[in-house]
């Protein structure tokens, strides 16, 4: 198994990157929220953000959170020398998928444009960008550069569940969270059925084909709405 490169902040030792699992693959991890590095954080009724589920389950053990901690004030610190060490570790091991902020999100502008620079720099790697960065106009032509490399997908997402995908010109197509399929939407398998991306040979989000639809993360489905959406799923 490929290890993460390693960095040290006050006397302490941390994985620079996680292996996401159900996503199989690894990813850029910080803390989530306003208060970590959300900027564009939008808590209101019925919000994502609201049910965010990177403050909740596994992302609230006291190791992921000490660890998400250290890593965004190391990348604080050292910007540029951190997204160096990610670039080399994606080359020198040949990965071909990387989630960028499987918790978290773009902090500030000169994070979009150091991403850029890194993207450019490992050809061979497919990234994927989920962002509500894209609430902030300033930052849209940055947005919009790093979606122009070829190996990037800046995919901006809805605010609240049940809202139409976002359309932003010059950005992926949007993502969206509704609690059930959606024709002419692509419903991410590993939300409906469990197990991962590789379980169901699925790169969609890195591909930027279609809009994708995660259907709502702890909702338990009961047997007969796992049977509607199987036949919803196969009348599409």
């Amino acid at each position: 198994m490929i290890q993460s490169p390693r960095f040290t902040i006050s006397n302490r030792s941390y994985a620079l990157l996680t292996w996401t699992s159900a996503m199989s693959c690894w990813s850029w991890s910080l803390p989530a929220g306003r208060a970590g590095a959300c900027p564009a954080e939008h808590r209101a009724p019925g919000s994502i953000c609201e049910s965010c589920y990177a403050q909740q389950g596994n992302y609230l053990f006291r190791n992921v959170r000490d660890a998400q901690a250290a890593r965004f004030a190391y990348l604080k610190a050292n910007p540029r020398d951190c997204l160096t060490t990610i670039g080399d570790f994606l080359n020198d091991n040949a990965i071909t998928h990387f989630r960028v902020h499987d918790s978290g999100d773009f902090h500030s502008l000169q994070m979009i444009e150091l991403w850029t620079r890194l993207v450019a720099a490992c050809p061979h790697t497919l990234f994927w960008f989920p962002t509500r960065t894209y609430l902030f106009p300033n930052w849209l032509p940055a947005l919009r550069t790093l979606h122009r490399q070829p190996n990037a997908c800046v995919r901006p997402s809805a605010l609240s569940f049940g809202d139409e995908p976002p359309v932003v010109p010059g950005l992926g197509h949007g993502t969206v969270s509704i609690h059930h399929q959606v024709p002419g939407i692509h419903t991410c398998p590993k939300s409906l059925l469990g197990g991962s991306c590789s379980d169901h040979s699925c790169r969609t989000c890195w591909d930027d084909t279609d809009y994708v639809n995660y259907l709502p993360h702890g909702h338990v489905l009961t047997p007969r709405e796992r049977a509607v959406r199987l036949t919803i799923g196969a009348t599409r």
